[in-house]
């Protein structure tokens, strides 16, 4: 007893108990992975005898790696550094200059130092692959030539230069400002290419199917087959994988993720192994690895992009080959959906034969990737019967179950509430604070009475959409796919978006990095589908206040606030330096500064066909903008149907250009007078700038003045001059036909408007003693201008409007001087001037039989 006691009090306690139990936990783990090496056959060494080992940051090989090789050849590792003394050598790819100076009396090494022990089977003098050399010693004491020295309370700081501050991984390929870079990223993508092929299949599903009837909105005659590979990308991978490092590979057993690199990776698939040990798509890497129990190690494959591709290909020949599909509508390069015009009840064992003939033909042309099919009556059955299905195997089920209650039970138990499409965690939170006890799709459709209980619960159109679903039915939204697959599949926006490897320090840098990506979008992808584009959205990542630098992803994002701005250009346009110009002007309209910028989305919306792409005024029947070594012309229309060129002197001719009008002698004069001194005040101004920021003020300014003064600028306020010309035109005539000039009346030309103005006169200045002599010489005024314009019948409007307002307050105002005085107006000014300028028989009748003239 006392034995005992004795030895727990030795023991260190606390936290220190914590890092002991850790390291001697460790060690024990060490010793049996090294045993089971051996047990396999596998040579192991003795070369790191007495030598304890200490990763420092990222290296490669990895830090998981290193452990491997130097507990296999006899060494220790250390997990976690207590104190520099602890280890005898320190592994690092490279150091700031803080920690330059901390282990400036230590071994720190390079990781080849490890390979190249093992490859020559002895311990290596450390010396020659030290990181701290005698010189680099030296030069972290007084720094380098690149720093700069700030004053601070009397004393000198010493503070690097910001390039030099950056460590290796910042200037270390890839570099966003190669012009290549773009490139490169969107090769090794798998968001893009993800992206790329989706777009691909969808362009292809319409040209493939065109004239194709569409299935009857009402009729649901149909059944429908959801087709998903098993762990596409890791099927992929494991099947063209280098035999050669991986021989003993068994994809049944053993756990497989695919993904880029090592730890900070995020895994893009993984195999059903992985799966049963919690590894999900989207985890990383590191955190994956923990999850292993002792004794099992994760095998990481690369992307296999091109056989992706042509796996995919293949999958979706054999589906556009079966006579029975009236549709293959392609969800993704992995999954689709195949729509069949029969009764699945009439065919139910024919439907599973055809599953099974379909599973082993995509097995065999692909080399053994194995799909697993769902079927049902609706989209939300044939997804749901999917779930079930998974992995490897069929499962049908419909509305129509012959009465068989227990099967519906058994199908519905087997789904949790958000198995359902469009339920996510704010909705399931909901549902389970309306029925706390709900748990499964099957009791939720027995405590749900009607539509309007889930509509009060959840809103009326998500309500909506999951009665239905639990119904077995599909909403209208997701129906639309079955009935109009070529609206839902045509390409209505083009974007890239680029969250890796973005580190740029100068405006004139990321100015380039956009002209990249204009000439890439513009020059390929608008090009490719003939399209132009009158919308751009702009979405910038900000890197967080409190986020560090150097986020634990290599040259990832972190944390990051988002900022976005849309620009609508008015017209739609597929120039590249208009379009490169308008994102350059968005960009610093938000507040995100080069050094904090992680991540670049471009998104063209609103995009049009390059024929179609026309102003909406030419297709109202107006003016349009057309370009010629930049002046703008007037379209040609035929002469029946021509509108003259209201907008210059030479109306015989539509096809003339506008010419810039130019200033008289003395005023040119007066504004070289006004601007010289400006300008000699701006070039005095430059000289005394330093070199960096004089070429960096320039340079915006030119953006700026670029901005100001662009073909896009000018053409927006030409199309704004024409369309306000047309709407004043139209203020009298409600027409696009009106060749006159409006008319003012108090500054006013919009008839309406006019015509609520006089209203408003005659009946205040009835209680008085009439209209005023000054405001009577006005209208006047106004009114012959409309009958000499023959626009008489405007003149009749205002009449009939004050007649009826004469005759509804005879009985109030009657004998009043003010009623008096504008019934005198009426008869012995308005009705006369109408007499003088009688246009048509029609005309003459009305004023003859309304006002007995």
């Amino acid at each position: 007893m006392s034995n005992d006691n004795s030895n727990q009090i030795n023991k260190p306690s606390g936290r220190g108990s914590y890092f002991y139990n850790k390291k001697v936990k460790q060690a024990e783990q060490d010793k049996i992975f090294r045993k089971q090496y051996e047990k396999i056959g596998k040579k192991t060494t003795t070369i790191f005898k007495n030598c304890i080992i200490y990763v420092n940051g990222h290296t490669i090989p990895g830090r998981l790696q290193i452990h491997d090789m130097v507990i296999l050849n006899g060494g220790k590792f250390l997990h976690h550094l207590s104190s520099k003394g602890a280890a005898t050598h320190i592994i690092a790819n490279s150091l700031p200059p803080k920690k330059r100076i901390e282990f400036k009396n230590y071994k720190v090494v390079k990781p080849q130092w490890i390979i190249d022990c093992i490859k020559q089977e002895k311990l290596l003098p450390w010396q020659d692959y030290s990181i701290l050399s005698n010189d680099d010693t030296q030069q972290n004491l007084v720094l380098d030539r690149s720093t700069v020295t700030t004053p601070i309370n009397n004393s000198k700081q010493v503070v690097p230069n910001q390039q030099s501050k950056s460590n290796s991984k910042t200037n270390a390929p890839p570099n966003c400002k190669d012009p290549n870079f773009l490139i490169d990223y969107f090769k090794h993508s798998r968001l893009h290419h993800l992206s790329e092929w989706k777009a691909s299949l969808r362009q292809n599903f319409i040209e493939s199917y065109k004239g194709t009837q569409l299935l009857p909105h009402l009729e649901k005659n149909y059944t429908i087959l959801h087709i998903d590979f098993d762990c596409f990308f890791a099927t992929v991978a494991y099947l063209f994988r280098d035999k050669r490092k991986t021989p003993l590979l068994d994809f049944d057993k053993d756990p497989i993720v695919v993904c880029h690199g090592s730890k900070a990776s995020d895994i893009a698939s993984c195999n059903y192994a992985a799966r049963k040990l919690g590894i999900k798509n989207g985890m990383w890497v590191g955190t994956a690895e923990k999850m292993l129990p002792n004794g099992i190690k994760l095998t990481s494959l690369p992307y296999e992009f091109e056989n992706i591709d042509s796996t995919s290909k293949t999958f979706y020949s054999i589906l556009q080959a079966v006579d029975q599909f009236h549709y293959v509508l392609p969800v993704s390069i992995d999954e689709a959906i195949c729509v069949m015009n029969i009764d699945a009840m009439q065919s139910k064992q024919t439907l599973r034969g055809l599953c099974n003939a379909l599973r082993q033909r995509i097995k065999l042309k692909t080399g053994g990737c194995v799909v697993s099919i769902g079927v049902g009556d609706s989209l939300v059955l044939a997804r749901l019967a999917l779930k079930n299905a998974k992995p490897n195997g069929i499962s049908i089920f419909d509305n129509d179950t012959n009465g068989d209650q227990d099967e519906v039970i058994k199908f519905w138990s087997s789904f949790k509430i958000d198995d359902l499409p469009g339920v996510g965690r704010s909705t399931l939170k909901k549902l389970y604070e309306k029925y706390p006890k709900v748990k499964t799709l099957q009791q939720l459709r027995e405590v749900v009475v009607d539509m309007k209980t889930l509509k009060a619960c959840l809103g009326n159109k998500l309500g909506e959409k999951v009665y239905l679903a639990i119904q077995g039915e599909d909403d209208e939204e997701s129906a639309r796919i079955i009935y109009d697959p070529f609206d839902m599949f045509e390409r209505k926006s083009i974007s890239i978006d680029v969250n890796w490897g973005i580190r740029f320090e100068f405006m004139d840098d990321i100015d380039k990095f956009l002209d990249v990506c204009t000439a890439y979008m513009v020059g390929q992808k608008m090009a490719e589908y003939n399209k132009c584009t009158s919308s751009i959205t702009l979405k910038l990542m900000k890197r967080c206040a409190d986020a560090p630098v150097d986020p634990m992803k290599y040259m990832g994002m972190g944390r990051c606030d988002p900022f976005s701005t849309t620009s609508r250009l008015g017209v739609p346009t597929n120039d590249v330096g208009v379009i490169a110009t308008e994102l350059k002007h968005m960009f610093r309209t938000l507040p995100v500064p080069p050094l904090e910028l992680r991540g670049i989305s471009i998104q063209f919306n609103k995009l049009v066909d390059v024929n179609d792409a026309k102003p909406a005024s030419l297709k109202k029947g107006g003016l349009s903008l057309l370009f010629h070594n930049d002046e703008v012309t007037t379209p040609t229309r035929s002469e029946s149907n021509r509108t003259p060129d209201i907008f210059s002197e030479h109306n015989g001719d539509p096809h003339r250009k506008y010419k810039r009008l130019r200033r008289s002698p003395i005023k040119e004069k007066q504004y070289h007078e006004e601007t010289d001194p400006q300008q000699q005040y701006q070039e005095q101004f430059f000289k005394e700038l330093p070199t960096q920021i004089r070429n960096d003020l320039q340079h915006q300014i030119a953006i700026t003045t670029k901005v100001k003064d662009s073909k896009l600028k000018r053409m927006k306020d030409e199309l704004q001059r024409r369309e306000k010309a047309l709407r004043n035109m139209n203020s009298h005539f409600m027409n696009n036909d009106s060749i006159f000039a409006p008319i003012k009346f108090q500054n006013e030309t919009h008839f309406k408007k006019i015509c609520s103005m006089v209203k408003d006169w005659v009946r205040e200045s009835i209680k008085n003693k009439g209209p005023h002599p000054r405001d009577l010489y006005f209208f006047k005024k106004y009114v012959n201008k409309l009958c000499d314009s023959d626009r008489v019948h405007l003149v009749l409007r205002l009449a009939d409007m004050i007649s009826t307002m004469l005759n509804l307050m005879t009985d109030q105002f009657g004998s009043e001087e003010g009623f008096a005085e504008w019934e005198t107006i009426l008869i012995k000014f308005i009705l006369p001037s109408m007499t003088q300028n009688r246009q048509n028989f029609q005309m003459e009748r009305k004023l003859d039989i309304e006002y007995d003239i």
